[in-house]
């Protein structure tokens, strides 16, 4: 039988590969309480496997280091908070408290922690774009910013 070889048999051949892949609907929602340190993700669809829910720290964050630490960190996501998250039934909802929370210290600048549901992006979802939530923490660091209205320039502090 001979091998067929032209770009329109290689193209439908991977439409029919994603067509047959698992699509979950749009369903994962992550949080993080920064007060607590709890992980929270919600499944608002179907079922969802389990997966890898990350927390990513952009501006003056604390370095976490640890033995409360290690479980957390995964070589494959690198500068992340991994934790990994089971699988969640429709409207389930899985709360992990990160123990290592209450050593961190924020009080050197502000920090934007980025925590998305499905990290790795192992789930095929419909809409990948809303997994993750932004929160700003700790106190603002820099000088502080002007405003100019008019001729008038007003100091917007810490």
């Amino acid at each position: 039988m001979p091998i067929i070889r032209n770009a329109a048999f290689t193209a439908l051949a991977g439409v029919m590969a994603l067509a047959t892949a698992p699509a979950y609907a749009n369903n994962l929602a992550a949080s993080l309480n920064v007060t607590t340190g709890t992980v929270s993700v919600q499944n608002t669809g179907g079922f969802a496997p389990a997966t890898l829910t990350t927390i990513h720290c952009a501006g003056v964050c604390p370095d976490p280091v640890g033995p409360l630490v290690a479980p957390y960190l995964n070589a494959a996501l690198p500068n992340r908070i991994v934790v990994p998250t089971p699988a969640l039934g429709p409207n389930q909802t899985y709360n992990h408290p990160l123990p290592f929370w209450p050593t961190l210290d924020f009080s050197g600048g502000g920090a934007l922690l980025v925590t998305c549901a499905d990290g790795a992006k192992q789930v095929f979802e419909t809409n990948e774009a809303d997994n993750c939530t932004k929160q700003a923490h700790g106190k603002r660091s820099g000088k502080p910013k002007k405003l100019r209205i008019g001729k008038e320039r007003l100091k917007l502090g810490n």
